[in-house]
């Protein structure tokens, strides 16, 4: 005869129910900054990330407006913005200098082919040669 097993109950967490004033206040506090969600996790002992986050949908609170795992984001914006006018000259600029720079380097590569049917010699840089060694 086999020997019966004790069966082994499962113990269940008991379920908390916050009042809608908590949560609102929690969420204010997240959304503010004061508190990040961890923080509040601990502080008021609401068990889970996914609970506050939740609480934050439920009340109108958007992910923009708090930082979940509070880290603090940097961006570092230019000390002058530029209007519309200004841009357009800085892109003419930067065009008429891109213009510049591909015609210096036309006329740098026909030099160079010139120089090299008048003397004879090969200029032209030759990429992937190995060097010689002394």
């Amino acid at each position: 005869m086999k020997e019966k097993r004790p069966i082994k109950r499962i113990k269940r967490r008991k379920q908390l129910n916050y009042s809608e004033s908590f949560k609102y206040q929690v969420c204010q506090m997240v959304s503010s900054g004061e508190l990040t969600v961890t923080q509040a996790i601990e502080k008021y002992d609401t068990r889970s990330q996914s609970g506050i986050s939740r609480w934050m949908k439920q009340y109108g609170f958007t992910k923009k407006e708090y930082n979940p795992i509070g880290v603090d984001v940097i961006i570092k914006m230019p000390d002058k913005v530029l209007t519309k006018e200004e841009l357009t000259l800085k892109v003419k600029e930067l065009e008429k200098s891109l213009d510049d720079a591909l015609l210096k380097a036309e006329v740098h590569s026909k030099i160079i082919e010139i120089a090299s049917k008048e003397l004879g010699i090969d200029i032209e840089k030759k990429f992937n040669t190995k060097q010689l060694k002394k």
